[in-house]
């Protein structure tokens, strides 16, 4: 999570590595108790912060893009 917190980490394969880690350790979780219970962990671990900072939105017009 530190990793990806870091404001000024410019590594975007070790971002994206550490993004497909989390996203397959929540695919082997045996139930589904288990998978809410880490969703929100990392929602307590500011999850919802780092997916906003990383995801563009498009404008209207498709020319230029915002950073949320």
């Amino acid at each position: 999570m530190r990793l990806l917190l870091e404001r000024d980490s410019s590594d975007s394969e070790l971002l994206t590595y550490a993004v497909t880690l989390i996203n397959k350790t929540l695919h082997g979780l045996s139930d589904q108790d288990a998978y809410y219970d880490q969703i929100e962990y990392l929602e307590d671990q500011g999850m919802q912060q780092i997916v906003s900072r990383y995801t563009v939105v498009h404008c209207s017009n498709k020319v230029t893009c915002v950073r949320r």
